[in-house]
């Protein structure tokens, strides 16, 4: 039930735009988004969520880890995205606190890391106001375009979550 509400921010290029993915063109590439993080939460790639708006439970974002080392390692890639039309809302921060909460307390975690293109302020601000600090740059990580980007690596440890 969360695909058309997916489809409404996934096919606007003002999202798209730092996350290396064309915008959606048609309602089943949302539905197929689903499918994919449904399949990666069952098979322990991801913890993953959507993120509703409180008013109606319409789909304004996806949030949580990608489970790129072993479990055992207790170290976790935060991914999230939010519908331009809830950035500076506040929607960011509060989901963001409860899945990092979750994160750590829940699932165990030593560490949560961030990686995102350098380019991309406002993603970089919005998770140092969480309390992540900037810990390094790859560079030209990231294809874009034809081009390259660099990747900043933002890193949090337990305790160090703000709000």
């Amino acid at each position: 039930h969360h695909a058309a509400g997916l489809f409404a921010y996934g096919s606007d290029p003002v999202f798209t735009r730092f996350i290396g993915a064309r915008p959606f063109t048609k309602l089943s590439q949302a539905d197929f988004f689903i499918h994919v993080l449904t399949t990666d939460n069952a098979t322990g790639r991801r913890v993953y969520w959507v993120v509703e708006r409180r008013t109606d439970g319409q789909a304004i974002g996806t949030m949580g880890f990608n489970l790129l080392f072993p479990i055992a390692q207790r170290l976790f890639d935060f991914g999230y995205g939010i519908a331009p039309a809830h950035w500076g809302d506040g929607t960011f921060g509060e989901a963001a606190r409860a899945v990092l909460a979750h994160g750590f307390t829940e699932l165990g975690a030593e560490r949560i890391q961030v990686m995102t293109r350098a380019d991309n302020t406002r993603s970089v601000a919005a998770v140092e106001r969480l309390g992540f600090l900037r810990e390094g740059l790859l560079r030209q990580w990231y294809a874009v375009d034809g081009g390259r980007a660099d990747c900043v690596i933002l890193g949090m440890l337990p305790g160090e979550l703000r709000g």
